[in-house]
């Protein structure tokens, strides 16, 4: 990535004087260490960004209001180290403030990858979990994703999020070629939900059924890249006795499909998301489906873009409870990169949410340092 910081145990100003009758000998400045190399290789970057709020409102029975805010984002720090030729290491920290302005901090990911081949790798730790392409391609960095937020079927777990975003566990996968075209899968196979659909099992599973997910993809590569594909994700919700509808376990079932197309002067990126729960005790079934369309026009630094966002989950699922409601938000903006390392993204959105239609104008400088 842009501005990656190389960072080693030592440097190797004197790798002219080292001995050179056996290739195990050590060389000098990694000696000290006990070390054959001067291995591991660091490279770290941080995420953040800024962004200014302008609401108006019209809520049923109430009337019209108004509202504004400066909202500071995520401040993520993100590190990799190459370990040997084929093995890595990822961690990703995040410090964020809450409503309350208190602030937290939550290791989003940390893994260590063993790549054998094009073929195959595999991974242990906390992932992104394979859902589609955004959750991958993505990180907290507000910079690298086209538009101000992530698409509302799409939002972190802690933020009423109605996805597991995040797998602790196994992650694997492969691709392979041929000629234009490109196939590859990746799974997790990891903790499953906590109690509420905020908790990611860091530490723990409450149960002994594992959450698997599997990704199929295939790409074409033209004058574009065109990228689609399906995805699937079974789990076993625990029941939670102290919460008044939970008191059975849940099966979630989740089954989605992805497009993505980019060229030198156009991007299109659209996942679709269909949650099934059934209570397994009262024999109640919960849908949620949630889909987004995100389209780019790209003039430089100039990239003008629009896109529809919807969310349908079902209000009467005791899981999600009454935090996380249906959305349909039509957006238009515009991102201007200033350079590799900083961008400006202007967008105005108008929201539906039962009983509130909001129109909103939000400016963001999202940078990499």
């Amino acid at each position: 990535m842009a501005g990656a910081l190389l960072l080693s145990p030592a440097t190797r100003a004197d790798d002219t004087e080292a001995p050179k009758s056996s290739e195990s000998t050590p060389k000098p400045m990694a000696r000290e260490f006990g070390l054959s190399d001067l291995a591991p290789r660091l490279m770290f970057h941080g995420f953040a960004d800024v962004t200014a709020n302008i609401y108006f409102d019209d809520v049923e029975g109430v009337g019209k209001s108004s509202h504004n805010y400066f909202a500071l984002g995520e401040l993520d720090l993100f590190i990799v180290s190459h370990l040997a030729d084929n093995v890595s290491f990822l961690s990703e920290l995040v410090f964020e403030s809450n409503t309350d302005s208190e602030t937290a901090v939550e290791l989003e990911r940390i893994f260590i990858k063993y790549t054998v081949s094009d073929r195959f790798w595999i991974s242990v730790g906390r992932h992104h979990t394979a859902l589609g392409y955004w959750n991958e391609a993505y990180n907290h960095g507000l910079l690298l994703q086209p538009t101000v937020a992530r698409p509302d079927v799409l939002n972190w777990e802690e933020h009423d999020g109605i996805l597991p975003m995040h797998s602790v566990g196994l992650a694997m996968g492969g691709r392979v070629f041929r000629g234009p075209w490109g196939f590859e899968y990746a799974a997790n196979i990891g903790n499953g939900r906590g109690l509420t659909s905020r908790q990611v099992q860091t530490a723990f599973d409450v149960n002994d059924q594992k959450a698997l997910t599997l990704r199929l993809s295939a790409s074409h590569e033209a004058k574009g890249r065109l990228l689609f594909g399906p995805m699937i994700h079974l789990d076993m919700i625990p029941a939670d006795p102290a919460t008044t509808g939970r008191e059975g376990e849940e099966s979630e079932r989740i089954a989605g499909a992805f497009v993505t197309y980019r060229d030198d002067r156009f991007e299109l990126l659209s996942e679709y998301y269909y949650v099934r729960h059934e209570d397994l005790l009262t024999g109640a079934i919960y849908n949620s489906p949630g889909y987004f369309l995100i389209g780019l026009l790209n003039f430089g630094k100039l990239k003008p873009y629009g896109g529809y966002d919807r969310l349908d989950v079902d209000t009467a699922d005791p899981y999600y409870g009454s935090e996380i409601t249906p959305l349909k938000r039509s957006l238009l903006g515009l991102r201007w990169d200033l350079n590799s390392f900083n961008a400006i993204k202007f967008e105005v959105r108008h929201d539906i949410r039962p009983g509130v239609h909001s129109n909103g104008l939000v400016v963001q400088t999202a940078f990499i340092f």
